[in-house]
């Protein structure tokens, strides 16, 4: 399922919307499991259950809360994960609407960022395989070879850490963050699993009972198979989108290219990226860039603060970086379309 309000837009920032502690906690909570009930949320924000579901329901009205979707483990179905970033001609406005358009029809991409910088969109698909990879880069720039000037792709080694909020947000309400684990059951995965992965994408709140209405099993059957998924990692975790620019937040992406990186330096980042409370995401990739990192800032002062903060702690081997001010998400897609089972 795709959307197309993202986590990031500049142009609608929600100044006049209020979020109060209790709010924050309720974010905070279901950030870390969305499909938690109502009753268990109620009693840790010291709230009655039809408080809670009112103030839910008014972050979703609100557009704070964009989806409620499960992260899941895309290596599992065999797919990796790669970068595009482009630079296109600004001149043709009518040429970018259809490659957006084109782009979020294209059933490997997951997720398209506009920046205001050096490059104007980040591009997130999977693919089975570099070659794979390749074949659809070459489609979207045959489609495009007048529109599209540059490019720069990258391909995901691995991920250090993913939230959706940041950890001053989770602080700030009093709630811990889990880290999530890619190790997992080996388990064998069916046309139902797939099945229930795309409802739940669509909405992780829906109870089981309707789920099985879906799928023509039990409400218990339906209970088994998602602890399956969770016990071999397919589903990390249950979370939820967020629009950040609505709490306030500017997105950053700060690119890294390192001299060099031993185990040492890797367990060192690991830590930094995972306990800083700005940094929502951090993968290490194969290609211009050594290191994305995905940045939070509720004014250029913090974002400024957490850049120092990086140069400081691997300022000797730290060989170049790269900062881009997101503008606008146009596309997040927790399952993109092409996702099967093998064979």
């Amino acid at each position: 399922m795709e959307h197309s309000k993202g986590r990031i837009a500049e142009t609608m920032r929600l100044s006049d919307i209020k979020v109060d502690v209790k709010d924050k906690k309720i974010l905070s909570m279901l950030s870390e499991n969305s499909r938690t009930p109502l009753n268990a949320i109620a009693k840790k924000v010291r709230l009655s259950r039809d408080a809670v579901d009112y103030r839910i329901k008014r972050l979703v009205k609100e557009d704070i809360i964009i989806l409620f979707f499960p992260i899941i483990n895309l290596e599992k179905f065999g797919y990796e994960t790669f970068h595009i970033f482009f630079l296109v001609d600004e001149m043709d406005k009518k040429q970018q609407e259809e490659f957006l358009l084109f782009l979020r029809h294209n059933p490997n991409v997951k997720n398209i960022i506009e920046y205001s910088d050096r490059w104007d969109y980040e591009v997130v698909l999977v693919a089975k395989n570099l070659r794979e990879f390749d074949e659809i880069v070459s489609q979207i720039t045959s489609r495009f070879p007048q529109l599209i000037f540059e490019k720069e792709k990258m391909q995901v080694i691995k991920g250090y850490t993913s939230i959706h909020l940041p950890l001053k947000f989770y602080e700030e309400s009093g709630q811990k963050v889990t880290e999530e684990s890619d190790i997992g059951k080996e388990i064998k995965l069916d046309e139902i699993d797939l099945r229930i992965l795309e409802i739940l994408c669509e909405n992780c709140r829906t109870s089981s009972v309707k789920i099985a209405q879906k799928v023509n099993l039990t409400a218990d059957a339906i209970n088994y198979r998602i602890k399956k998924l969770l016990e071999g990692s397919v589903i990390r975790k249950f979370t939820v989108l967020i629009n950040l620019s609505a709490l306030n937040y500017h997105w950053y992406t700060f690119s890294l290219a390192m001299k060099t990186f031993t185990n040492e330096y890797d367990n060192k980042f690991k830590h930094f990226v995972r306990t800083h409370p700005y940094i929502l995401r951090a993968v290490k990739t194969l290609g211009v860039w050594d290191f994305l990192l995905y940045v939070v800032a509720d004014s250029p002062k913090h974002f400024h603060s957490t850049v120092k903060e990086i140069k400081m702690h691997f300022s000797d081997i730290i060989r170049n970086h790269q900062t881009l001010l997101a503008y606008m998400e146009h596309l997040y897609v927790p399952l993109p379309k092409s996702v099967k089972l093998e064979k």
